[in-house]
């Protein structure tokens, strides 16, 4: 079974952008990465396969479910991790907030993956840091790892390591490939190296289309 099938899907917003006629699938395991400038329509195409947005045309599949109809199955396996950090309190530092979704979450012992992201040194700092004062580096670490608090099958990221240092970047791509080996990463970015940590298909888009 495919884990992901987008079928033909189009998105119209205003007469000056249209995501026309994208078309692709990932089996189980998979990796793709899209690269392009500015309002190329990579934000856009992630929300769509994320169910943030649905398409004026065509259809999403995610783990067999159509993104417009099954909402919480399709929550319960991805990650979606926007661009913009959201869901954290300002007055609370970066351990109170993870025991928040912690506890939202309902999971029980979160330790041993805390114990391996605080080999990371902005992750560490960032646990006694309250949110207001953390660096955008920082903030990007705990949405990462708060995000993917529930084991998802499918990591879905929008330029997830726009804010860190050479050194962070590689470090928690490292984590990444560790927890989620045999997952589907779906990404966005700007640099051609973010898509080195995986193998996988790059595909450029540009004008709201895959460019050739």
């Amino acid at each position: 079974m495919k884990m992901i099938d987008v079928y033909h899907i189009s998105k119209n917003f205003n007469e000056s952008f249209r995501l026309e006629d994208i078309t692709f699938s990932l089996e189980a395991g998979e990796h793709i990465f899209f690269v392009g400038p500015n309002g190329a329509g990579k934000t856009t195409l992630l929300k769509l396969i994320a169910g943030k947005l649905l398409p004026d045309q065509g259809n999403v599949r995610i783990g067999g479910f159509p993104v417009e109809t099954h909402e919480n199955d399709i929550r319960s396996i991805i990650a979606w991790i926007p661009t913009r950090d959201n869901g954290f309190f300002s007055r609370l530092n970066g351990l109170e907030n993870i025991q928040f979704f912690q506890k939202f979450l309902k999971l029980k012992d979160i330790s041993s993956r805390l114990k391996r992201w605080s080999e990371i040194d902005s992750f560490k700092r960032m646990l006694d840091v309250r949110y207001t004062d953390c660096s955008s580096g920082m903030r990007q670490l705990l949405q990462i790892f708060c995000l993917t608090l529930h084991n998802p099958k499918i990591l879905i990221m929008d330029e997830p390591f726009r804010s860190l240092d050479p050194e962070t970047r590689e470090e928690i791509q490292k984590v990444l490939i560790e927890e989620f080996n045999g997952c589907n990463f779906i990404m966005t970015t700007h640099h051609l190296e973010d898509t080195n940590f995986l193998s996988g298909r790059v595909i450029k888009l540009n004008g709201g289309r895959f460019a050739n």
